[in-house]
């Protein structure tokens, strides 16, 4: 008897161990409690075993609290927010094991978006990790979801300022209730779903295209945080000359953009010939594109805008990261200041001497330099000739913000950029050498000041940035000789004040006055010693002041309808007149996936970039900017429209729009005119962007497809117009990408129609009118008639990041090759002309030199951190 009684009560323990977890209710308040103090409740309340190594509990507290909570909530709270998973084995032992912070897993999740007064937020949308929802009308959200822990969900909601909530804090009591701070400065258009991936969003009205570069996807083919090379990843946009600054937006040229950073003009491409992408992406947090349909409060660009925002978050805690790749080395830290009021945060890119001798760099010299094809040229092994490369680029990013209150604040941003280069065969001082340099600097600075006014919020603001490159070409075979100069100063100062302010509903107007002072020089000389061609002009001193007043209302009906309309007066010294550019952009929505968007604007530009039509040049060059005066250079005068519609049909995403551009006002020098000074015409593009992507479970795949139609007219070259440099009628883009436990991957080929040039077909030897000189002249086919073939090439990116449980430090490895099957890719077509010692007609001879591109590149890196 005593034995069957012992055996009964063993049964009944285990029966109360093993008790259904399904059944279990919790009610307790952890606040900042030690995870082991949490679990031995757990234990003794329940009558639970649990097994757990000890390193990885220690370090976890928990803040939960649970009201007749289940196994669910109490499993997702204290484990699954803490990287642990639970293994229930059986009679009331429980496993906890870690897993990475990468991994994904459902929540359940239950919480309620409010004001700081307390006033629940309806339909509020939220932007979880792959998947876009909004709050019900109580302003709740209830739903499963499958994320990391770490995943941020993004709230924005207009009127209030968005916040960011890492997904496992949606579990704990503290998160419960989401308070939304009132802002006057959040009155664009909110940001509702994904565009093309994680990071890369578009607002309810898909006036433009936000990108978040932390979570943007790799760019294939790149290892480094190429920030304008991702923009190349959006229909319309693309890179000229595979440079990564050089971008092309429906058809205009690089230097018809308009790029701020905080505010701040910039002038420079990127570094290496603007093959690198400039600016740290540790230091920001967003980068705004639009296209077309830029509001009323920019101008001075005809083409696009790309508005790089850095963090306006004051950094909680200390943290700091450094990164190498064959390419660059960089390191960030962010520093909090003043109890939490105030941040520093700085940045540093470079290239390290020693990298140079290294693969990535070897394809990047050579796509730049073509230093092979002149090598051949000059015979350079054969007659002992030395090659000397020297190059170095360096670069500061900073920002410095202080918070007064969560509504004032003073912001002081500021970029140094410097690349200095130099390359050389042969020897300067004999008849036989090849020779190029080039010193490039950009530096800005800006300061935002904001505080409510009224019911709404003042913003003055002050930038200055300061461009100068000098550069300069020299190529010598015996008598032939090619040579150039190259320099041009400017320097920009603005000052402005607006005003925002909601008024009706969710609608909001916008004023504002912006004052700007220009000082440039330019200094440009071209000579071939064998066709007799010379190109020379010199300006220095130059000032001019510009003035604009401009105002914006933005309305939003209800649900349905947005609409932009806004106008800006632009008035500028030098000319002594007035410029009114209307802008409007328009969004309706058909149902609830669907928005059909229209676009017009009207802007011009005062600062540019001289085009160099059918330059004989025999590398790459500096640009060479200027102001206009409507005297040699015109103010360029852009109008453009777009008409679109994209949706949404299950996992299918659709976005289709055909666009409008013509600008009076582009200039060029062209060398093949026997006289000083600029040609002055008028650029005209049209064009339709197609995208189509898909999306399920880890993996993004996307097609952009491209048929524009970009040409020239200069009335001194002829009556009609004629392709341009920069004309691409069909460009396709395949891209794919892939994330899944610390692992990403992404994989994109691309196709586009052969470079556009000019033939040249032989030497003329020819009498000088007047006179009895004579002179040596090139004969060439129609401008821009001739095609180089098609450009293809498959590239590749794959990374791996680790981040410990509990741990604030991180590290990340990367491996991407550009051009995985070698294409020999045509960038441009130039002649050289040499004399071949025989009698007239065939005294000279003409060598095509081709400008390829990029090969089979390699590059590695290595990221390592901590936050």
């Amino acid at each position: 008897m005593r034995f069957v009684a012992i055996l009964l009560l063993l049964l009944l323990t285990c029966g109360v161990s093993a008790q259904d977890l399904q059944s279990v209710q919790l009610s307790v308040g952890f606040s900042d409690v030690p995870l082991r103090d949490a679990i031995s409740h757990l234990e003794k309340k329940f009558d639970l075993n649990f097994s757990f190594p000890n390193a990885e509990i220690e370090a976890c507290t928990v803040n939960c609290q649970f009201d007749e909570a289940g196994w669910a909530e109490i499993e997702q709270c204290l484990f699954g927010a803490n990287n642990l998973q639970a293994a229930v084995l059986g009679e009331g032992y429980i496993s906890l094991k870690p897993v990475p912070a990468s991994t994904e897993r459902s929540w359940e999740l239950d919480f309620v978006v409010q004001s700081t007064d307390g006033l629940a937020l309806p339909f509020v949308p939220l932007q979880f990790p792959g998947k876009a929802a909004t709050t019900d009308e109580s302003g709740r959200f209830r739903g499963v979801i499958t994320a990391a822990p770490e995943d941020l969900v993004y709230l924005a909601y207009l009127g209030y300022e968005s916040e960011e909530v890492r997904l496992k804090d949606f579990v704990s009591g503290n998160s419960r209730r989401i308070s939304l701070r009132l802002s006057a400065i959040e009155l664009s258009s909110v940001l509702v779903s994904e565009y093309l991936s994680d990071g890369i969003s578009a607002p309810e009205d898909g006036a433009f295209i936000r990108v978040d570069p932390s979570r943007a996807p790799a760019v294939p083919g790149f290892t480094g945080p190429e920030v304008f090379r991702t923009l190349s990843l959006l229909p319309g946009i693309s890179n000229t000359e595979e440079t990564a600054g050089g971008l092309s937006i429906r058809g205009g040229s690089p230097d018809q953009n308009l790029v701020l950073w905080d505010g701040i003009p910039v002038y420079t491409g990127g570094h290496f010939f603007s093959m690198i992408s400039p600016f740290s992406s540790e230091l920001i947090d967003e980068v705004n594109v639009w296209r077309g349909g830029v509001g009323a409060a920019f101008g001075g660009r005809v083409g696009g805008l790309v508005e790089i925002n850095t963090d306006e978050k004051v950094a909680k805690t200390l943290s700091a990261g450094a990164g190498l790749s064959l390419l660059t080395a960089d390191a960030f830290v962010k520093a909090p200041l003043a109890g939490g009021k105030s941040d520093l945060q700085l940045a540093f890119r470079g290239s390290p001497g020693f990298l140079s001798e290294g693969p990535a760099y070897e394809g990047y010299r050579a796509q730049v330099f073509q230093g092979d094809v002149f090598a051949r040229i000059l015979r350079a092994e054969e007659n002992n000739l030395p090659q000397r490369e020297d190059f170095n680029f360096r670069e500061f990013n900073g920002r410095w913000r202080y918070n007064f209150s969560p509504e004032q604040t003073l912001t002081v941003s500021g970029f140094s950029q410097h690349d200095d280069f130099g390359y050389l065969i042969g020897r300067g001082n004999t008849n036989r050498f090849f020779a190029e340099g080039l010193i490039v600097k950009n530096d800005g600075i800006s300061g935002n000041y904001r505080q409510p006014l009224g019911k709404g919020e003042v913003l003055v603001q002050l930038t200055l940035s300061a461009f100068s490159g000098k550069g300069g070409t020299s190529f010598q075979n015996g008598g032939d000789g090619v040579s150039s100069r190259r320099a041009s100063e400017i320097e920009e100062s603005s000052a402005r004040v607006e005003y925002e302010l909601p008024v009706v509903g969710q609608s909001t107007l916008q004023a504002g006055v912006q004052a700007q002072q220009f000082r440039h020089e330019l200094d440009y000389l071209t000579e071939d010693l064998l066709t007799d061609s010379l190109g020379a002009f010199s300006f220095s001193g130059g000032m001019a002041n510009a003035v604009a007043a401009y105002g914006n209302y933005h309305w939003q009906g209800k649900e349905r309808l947005f609409v932009e309309a806004g106008l800006r007066l632009q008035y500028y010294e030098p000319t002594g007149e007035v410029y009114p550019e209307p802008r409007l952009s328009l969004g309706y929505r058909t149902g609830k996936d669907w928005l059909v968007k229209a676009a017009y604007g009207e802007s011009h530009q005062f600062t540019q970039e001289i085009v160099n039509l059918n330059a004989q040049r025999v590398s790459s060059m500096v640009s060479l900017w200027t102001l206009a005066d409507n005297g040699r250079l015109p103010v360029a005068a852009g109008r453009e429209g777009s008409l679109g519609i994209s949706g949404e049909a299950g996992d299918w995403f659709f976005d289709v729009e055909g666009y409008y551009k013509r600008i009076n006002g582009i200039t060029t020098i062209n060398t093949l005119l026997l006289r000083e000074g600029f040609t002055k015409g008028t650029s005209r593009a049209l064009g339709v962007d197609v995208l189509v992507k898909k999306r399920w479970a880890n993996w993004r795949s996307w097609a952009i497809y491209t048929l524009s139609n970009t040409k020239w007219r200069f009335p001194e070259l002829g009556p009609d117009y004629f392709p341009a440099d920069n004309d691409r009628r069909h460009q396709l883009q395949l891209i794919h990408t892939y994330t899944n436990n610390g692992w990403s991957a992404s994989v994109g080929w691309r196709i586009h129609s052969g470079i556009r040039y000019t033939e040249f077909r032989k030497v003329l030897t020819e009498v000088w009118p007047g006179s009895d000189w004579l002179v040596n002249r090139l004969e060439v086919g129609p401008t821009n008639e001739a095609r180089l073939p098609a450009f293809h090439r498959l590239d590749f990116s794959v990374f791996r990041e680790l981040v410990p449980t509990g741990k604030r430090w991180y590290a990340r490895a990367g491996l991407s090759v550009s051009n995985l099957y070698g294409r020999r890719n045509l960038l441009e077509r130039q002649y050289l002309v040499s004399a071949t010692g025989l009698p007239a007609p065939n005294r000279y001879d003409l060598e095509e030199v081709d400008r390829t591109g990029l090969g089979f590149t390699p590059d590695l890196s290595l990221r390592i951190g901590f936050r």
